[in-house]
């Protein structure tokens, strides 16, 4: 991959295994915006294909974790009013129904971002996939055994 300073261009088939590692081990670099200039393929196509690597390779489940939080926010004061708010429970009611509306937000918050950090792998995993159907199957070195087989014997 060339860099500029703020773009990485995705050209070969090593750019695309590249992708794909980054993919496997769920690391990112620090790489900006990522580019596609690939030869045979029709602008469009590599604008939209851009765009959805670029969605899903920086996502960071910020959106999902919001909207869920809230929900959570929401569900847990909810059950916290209604549990713990009596006409006789005071302070030490009031107390624990916000315990319950912080601790539903903090559930909420936490299983946005995974959801959210997820789904951008599965686009991202689409995109890139798409991307190497162009380029055909990487070629791997063939394996080598580590130990003798006992079926065969190599």
């Amino acid at each position: 991959m060339k860099k500029d300073r703020k773009t990485t261009i995705v050209s070969t088939s090593d750019d695309v295994a590249a992708l794909e590692r980054d993919l496997r081990t769920h690391k990112r670099r620090q790489v900006g915006q990522l580019r596609l200039d690939i030869k045979g393929m029709d602008g469009e196509r590599q604008n939209r294909l851009a765009l959805e690597i670029n969605r899903g390779y920086f996502a960071c489940g910020c959106a999902t974790a919001t909207v869920l939080g809230i929900v959570g926010l929401i569900a847990g004061a909810t059950h916290g009013w209604s549990t713990h708010l009596g006409a006789d429970a005071g302070w030490a009611g009031a107390a624990r129904a916000a315990a319950w509306a912080l601790g539903g937000f903090a559930i909420g918050t936490s299983l946005g971002k995974l959801i959210g950090k997820r789904f951008a792998a599965i686009r991202l995993g689409r995109a890139v996939g798409e991307l190497r159907q162009h380029f055909g199957p990487e070629e791997l070195p063939p394996e080598k055994p580590t130990a003798r087989c006992a079926v065969h014997g190599a």
